[in-house]
């Protein structure tokens, strides 16, 4: 009786936030303690933007939590996630972690209620249903890596066959709920594991050292995907506009495009061929995603994207893509305007841009954990050393999400030195201003500002050219 009252309450008080334009998430997690922190992200255009976030926080009272969130006439992608009030109980910690909700869609008028219970969910009440198959698709999606030998190219082979096996249960199970989602849910999941299908090819392209890449090319000889072409309609979806919404399924034709045009056929990747490929091949709104997409990935490679960018800027009218578009090119290409950041050390102590006006300024953004941050620190030690007589200065930007933590990994020197000025995010990391006006969305990321507070180009990682890039940049810089 008391669950029937629960989600009739539910559904009657559904309306009211449909004409209100929000949506109501709220729930009971179990693993959860009273001082531990929901943290609930949406986003309007998916990833990789993650300058779209809005976040919302709330601490766990009684193991529940309650938040409204103005939503729009499109759904937006949710994620969910936690923080241990101790953060130095690492069960704890990987416990939440494994708890974390990623990639939901929110619509309008939803209202629904999470109960959690031995790491197990499940949702009520309006607009449950389609977070019960998002949860589905998700522990099918698990099985694909069950068994399989990371870095093995003999594995290639049936690491594709299980992806079709996967892509075409997953179909199935979306097709079989139709009825019960949205238009637009229902082609956005059928878009979203399109493109997990395609970026299947991750395999070659980025998990296999360039050694092994051949190895992996002969062992696909002789594979024949089992799915059929009615299932991989990509014109079908296409036409439906939606689908642009889907982080998903763009990267997906970006990663195969990658696949077959690059790696398969042992040539480099150019984005200038990448975006005219595109710009020729499709067309309607997915186009406008891509030529964005594309864009975006490039950001960090020192490529001259001014060209591409005023080429794509008349191409695309979907507002939050163009805003994306000028906004990438306003604060991130060489000749922006830095950041007038504002930002704390260790003692407390904030520190400003203008602090360090005729310097030339390495901003490296990271985190406690990141594994390539902690390979790139020793570079950053030689160019620190090499360029100490002159006016240049290393800025650590962490974006770790708890103080305590950023405190003593700044004690050990593993990430930065003694020499470098370390700042703060004050715990709010990928979402803190400076982070989403330089779109930071991995580290390490390095930003170079010249004396005069200008980007100059990015410099990329100093561990593809054990720094050599850095350094010319720098001391091209000190010269001007």
């Amino acid at each position: 009786m008391r669950r029937i009252i629960l989600i009739g309450c539910l559904l009657i008080t559904a309306s009211s936030f449909a004409l209100a334009q929000q949506a109501r998430i709220s729930g009971k997690v179990n693993s959860l303690a009273d001082g531990d922190t929901v943290l609930l992200t949406t986003n309007d255009v998916g990833d990789p933007f993650l300058s779209n976030n809005i976040s919302y926080k709330a601490t766990i009272t009684k193991k529940a939590f309650s938040f409204k969130i103005p939503t729009g006439k499109t759904p937006m992608h949710l994620s969910i996630s936690y923080i241990a009030r101790n953060n130095d109980d690492r069960h704890a910690t990987n416990k939440l972690n494994r708890l974390a909700l990623d990639n939901y869609y929110l619509e309008t008028g939803d209202n629904i209620f999470i109960s959690e219970d031995n790491e197990k969910y499940r949702f009520h009440g309006s607009g449950a249903g389609k977070f019960s198959l998002i949860n589905a698709l998700n522990d099918l999606q698990k099985k694909v890596y069950t068994g399989i030998k990371w870095g093995d190219p003999s594995e290639t082979k049936r690491y594709f066959l299980k992806h079709d096996t996967l892509l075409l249960e997953r179909m199935r199970l979306i097709r079989s709920e139709k009825r019960s989602l949205s238009e637009n849910v229902f082609y956005l999941l059928e878009a979203d594991v399109t493109g997990d299908y395609l970026s299947r090819v991750e395999f070659i392209n980025s998990m296999l050292p360039k050694s092994l890449i051949n190895t992996a090319r002969q062992n696909l000889k002789g594979y024949k995907s089992i799915v059929p072409k009615e299932i991989l309609n990509f014109r079908q979806l296409d036409r439906h506009d939606i689908t642009k919404l889907s982080g998903n399924y763009a990267s997906g034709i970006i990663t195969r495009y990658k696949f077959d045009s690059c790696a398969y056929v042992n040539k480099p990747f150019s984005i200038f061929k990448s975006y005219n490929f595109f710009l020729q091949h499709h067309s309607g709104a997915i186009r406008q995603r891509l030529l964005l997409g594309i864009i975006y990935l490039d950001k960090d490679s020192g490529n001259d994207l001014y060209p591409l960018v005023n080429s794509a800027i008349v191409r695309i009218d979907y507002p939050p893509f163009k805003k994306i578009l000028n906004s990438l090119k306003s604060n991130r290409l060489a000749g922006a305007d830095a950041y007038p950041f504002n930002l704390p050390d260790t003692s407390g102590k904030f520190h400003k841009l203008g602090e360090f006006k005729g310097k030339v300024i390495l901003l490296d953004f990271w985190f406690t954990g990141c594994g390539i941050c902690l390979q790139s620190a020793p570079f950053l030690k030689k160019i620190e050393e090499h360029f100490k007589e002159e006016p240049f200065v290393v800025i650590t930007v962490s974006l770790d999400n708890k103080i305590k933590v950023w405190k003593e990994t700044i004690k050990s020197h593993k990430y930065t030195s003694e020499n470098t000025i370390d700042l703060f995010t004050e715990e709010k990391n990928f979402n803190h201003p400076i982070a989403k006006y330089y779109f930071i969305d991995g580290c390490p990321t390095f930003i170079l500002i010249d004396k005069a507070g200008k980007l100059m180009v990015s410099p990329g990682s100093p561990i593809a050219d054990n720094g050599a890039k850095l350094t010319s940049l720098i001391s091209k810089a000190l010269k001007e």
